[in-house]
């Protein structure tokens, strides 16, 4: 996998948001056994959630199609 450039920005979350990461995280180290950082879960829960929405977008294309 190719590396990209980085973008460094202060953000807030909302508590459950930021217990949410927390979660992924310990998830992730329990199914894998590595430690990620705040940027690394969080940066693998937005390309997952990209890859559902271009997968839905797709589906709905192919649906809207056939009629």
């Amino acid at each position: 996998m190719a590396v990209e450039a980085a973008v460094f920005r202060s953000i807030a979350f909302p508590v459950n948001a930021f217990d949410y990461l927390k979660n992924f995280q310990r998830d992730y180290y329990r199914r894998y056994g590595v430690h990620l950082t705040n940027n690394e879960a969080l940066a693998i829960i937005l390309l997952e959630h990209k890859e559902i929405e271009e997968s839905e977008e797709h589906e709905y294309d192919q649906s809207s199609s056939l009629h």
